[in-house]
């Protein structure tokens, strides 16, 4: 479903009204950089684990932010990162291009349309990946990648 939302301050007159809200920071952030009385299109749907999206983009952040600025990602964005760290676990898509090469693309992350155990397996293999490169343990990672959701 989708329909057409306006980007507004809460006033008193709607107080006990219903209204939608991000559930995360980083919905906030993108909310806070539209000019007020934008319109904007939203899609919906019940989303079957909204956490997921965020615990990978928290991830990225995380990583991005703690990473040497020698290490070229900080001018990246966590979508750019979440790419490149798909490309490296291999959760990738091969195609065949018109000159005969065989690339790799990285798969769709909509979540809704992965199973638990397909994300466990990439999240799984991400946070191994962005421990490496952070040089810390995993369960290091994992206790301090929520500040960033």
């Amino acid at each position: 479903m989708k329909h057409v939302s306006i980007i507004k301050t809460i006033t008193h007159e709607d107080i006990g009204l219903k209204a939608v809200f991000p559930f995360y920071n980083s919905g906030f952030d993108w909310i806070n950089k539209q000019k007020q009385g934008q319109q904007i299109l939203l899609e919906y749907r019940k989303a079957r684990n909204p956490k997921h999206h965020a615990l990978i983009f928290g991830l990225a952040n995380c990583t991005i932010d703690n990473l040497s600025e020698e290490s070229g990602w900080s001018t990246k964005t966590a979508y750019e990162f979440i790419k490149a760290l798909q490309l490296e676990i291999g959760d990738t898509e091969q195609y065949l291009t018109f000159t005969g090469e065989l690339i790799q693309v990285p798969k769709s992350l909509k979540f809704e349309a992965m199973s638990e155990t397909e994300f466990e397996k990439i999240s799984d293999a991400m946070f191994i990946v962005c421990a490496n490169m952070l040089k810390i343990e995993v369960e290091e990672l994992k206790r301090n990648y929520i500040n960033y959701l």
